[in-house]
């Protein structure tokens, strides 16, 4: 009786064993390889808003207009974990298509957690190519 006892503890023993490494497996490596970036990862947004200027810190509003806004993300270098995404905003006026902001920037983010190398508490925001 006892030696059956015995064999049905190292049985779950086992099994609880063999279920923790699944887990952790799972946890610690799985998951966050599925997570990571990769040199497919691309973010296009485009949207329409309205919006006013102004010339100086005094100076008078104009009149609303509309805009149509994009915003484009996409990885141009690979280099290990690091990947080096470029940024580009451009801001136009629809009823006269004039530029009123065009923005590039080039960031440079660990793959793995989505974080700025050089700015270690900021996340890169990126969508999944689908």
């Amino acid at each position: 009786m006892m030696y059956v006892l015995n064999q049905m503890i190292f049985q779950w023993l086992v099994i609880f064993s063999v279920a923790i490494i699944v887990v952790m497996i799972w946890t610690m490596i799985i998951i966050p390889e599925s997570e990571k970036l990769t040199d497919m990862d691309l973010m296009d947004m485009e949207y329409e808003g309205q919006d006013k200027i102004v010339d100086n810190i005094y100076g008078n509003m104009t009149e609303q207009f509309f805009t149509q806004d994009n915003l484009s993300q996409e990885v141009i270098n690979r280099k290990g974990n690091e990947l080096t995404i470029k940024s580009t905003v451009t801001s136009i006026r629809s009823d006269t298509r004039e530029v009123i902001f065009h923005v590039e920037n080039i960031y440079h983010v660990d793959a793995l957690t989505q974080m700025h190398i050089d700015k270690k508490d900021k996340k890169i925001w990126i969508y999944t190519r689908c």
